[in-house]
């Protein structure tokens, strides 16, 4: 047997650097609360409409090349 295998082994381990990322527990981020805006009732489906009264405007270049 070996002596102080025990402390011998906890040692090894605690020093190896692949041991410790397997060893790691991820960490998860803390959130915030959310803004009163974001918690409050939304507004029913058709409550904001909007109309596109000028369709696609077509830009042409000034420059002659």
């Amino acid at each position: 047997w070996i002596v102080d295998a025990r402390t011998a082994v906890r040692r090894i381990v605690r020093e190896c650097v692949i041991c410790r990322r397997y060893k790691l527990n991820p960490v998860t981020p803390k959130m915030a609360p959310l803004p009163a805006n974001r918690l409050r009732r939304p507004p029913a489906p058709s409550a904001h409409v909007g109309v596109d009264f000028t369709g696609p405007v077509a830009i042409v270049s000034a420059i002659a090349s």
